[in-house]
């Protein structure tokens, strides 16, 4: 930007990232743009829309019921949720459910019985898109950490129950997305690390019961669900 603007921009008084991105826009275009209006900002594509049909069908589940898609992170990574719990929140859930793993997960090995989606680049990215208007329409919920699969998945309409453990939700919490904050009182938060410093690892995300996401799910839960 400094080719070809030459002036300096003063520092922002906002707080969440979304709300600095637009503010570093208003400066670099003059001109005042208008609030973000509520999801969804990202539309399906026909052939994300086919791709996603022929997967959801490979797994058993149903088109037009609704159901919980649980989005596992890297275990390195701290602000993922551990397997463990994804997987017991899955035994558990009062509706079909339907783990995803993105590109840096293909390694994880979930038992038979998980019904599961795999994302695989490019592709993967435009099939992520119509699974988030497909929950849109037929009233499913996403359920994972602060990561680039739930934020395109709220982005594209679907309702998102985000947890936050070392990240703050003041920072990048979700647009119009439901947040569940770990509740132990770490001095260590919140952290942006890439890896946890603490010995026993993230207990900030351990702390996440799933009892606590299954009374979440069920107060945010629709009429379509």
């Amino acid at each position: 930007a400094g080719v070809f603007k030459q002036e300096r921009m003063g520092a922002s008084s906002a707080t969440h990232m979304a709300e600095r991105a637009r503010e570093i826009a208003c400066f670099a275009l003059d001109q005042a743009l208008p609030p973000l209006p509520p999801p969804p900002h990202l539309l399906p594509s026909a052939g994300g829309e086919m791709r996603l049909k022929s997967s959801l069908l490979g797994t058993g589940l149903s088109l037009s019921s609704p159901f919980h898609v649980l989005v596992v992170g890297d275990p390195r990574d701290p602000r993922a949720w551990p397997l463990s719990h994804i997987l017991e929140l899955y035994s558990r859930l009062p509706v079909s459910g339907l783990v995803l793993l993105g590109p840096r997960e293909k390694g994880l090995s979930l038992p038979p019985w998980v019904r599961c989606l795999r994302q695989d680049g490019f592709r993967g990215l435009e099939e992520l898109v119509a699974l988030g208007a497909h929950l849109h329409h037929t009233g499913g919920t996403a359920v994972g950490h602060d990561g680039g699969a739930m934020h395109i998945l709220n982005a594209a309409g679907a309702r998102t129950l985000f947890l936050f453990g070392p990240q703050d939700p003041l920072r990048t919490g979700p647009q119009g997305g439901v947040v569940l904050v770990g509740k132990d009182p770490l001095d260590c938060r919140p952290c942006r690390k890439r890896r946890c410093s603490l010995p026993e690892g993230p207990l900030c995300m351990e702390g996440i019961g799933v009892g606590d996401v299954l009374a979440q799910l069920d107060a945010t839960r629709s009429p379509l669900s």
